[in-house]
């Protein structure tokens, strides 16, 4: 009965503890819901990117242009979609295997210290692979993505050039 009424004692504690530093620290707070709210966006631009990619060359490759401007040209992503966050937005593919499978990287760069520990610090709330660099102060959060579809099957794979040749008709 002691053991239990420590244990309810600890959980009490520890929640207290988190309640108030939410409550305190308003900025990782925020700060954190603002990573978590550019990741999807940017990452469902990016895979749009790769299938604009796939469908325009038949192939399975990094994108000729992977700019934030060029996924908001495209209408993958709001024109104004940079002016929303604070941080300096980059992203990179990088295809794995023949090329079925991509590792896209978003990487978000505070202009200050202050800003970028804020970053660091919302990092630790964050259930995907990611990396934070002190030296840039950016955060790269990595997203691995299968892209073969049934059209793109190990039939159609021409190792001399490392694509996916559609299969052709008729």
């Amino acid at each position: 009965m002691h053991i239990g009424s420590l244990i309810l004692a600890a959980s009490i504690t520890a929640g207290l503890t988190a309640l108030s530093v939410s409550i305190l620290e308003p900025e990782r707070w925020m700060t954190s819901y603002k990573v978590k709210a550019v990741q999807a966006p940017v990452f469902e631009a990016m895979e749009q990117n790769m299938f604009y990619t796939i469908a325009n060359g038949g192939c399975i490759r990094n994108p000729a242009d992977t700019s934030l401007a060029f996924l908001m040209d495209n209408q993958w992503l709001p024109n104004d979609f940079e002016g929303r966050y604070p941080w300096t937005i980059t992203t990179s593919y990088f295809t794995l295997g023949y090329g079925e499978i991509a590792k896209l990287s978003l990487t978000l760069t505070a202009d200050s210290d202050h800003d970028a520990e804020k970053l660091k610090s919302a990092a630790q709330s964050l259930g995907s692979s990611w990396r934070f660099e002190p030296d840039t102060r950016s955060l790269t959060i990595h997203r691995t993505v299968p892209f073969v579809r049934y059209e793109f099957d190990e039939t159609h794979f021409d190792f001399a050039t490392g694509c996916f040749v559609p299969p052709r008709e008729g």
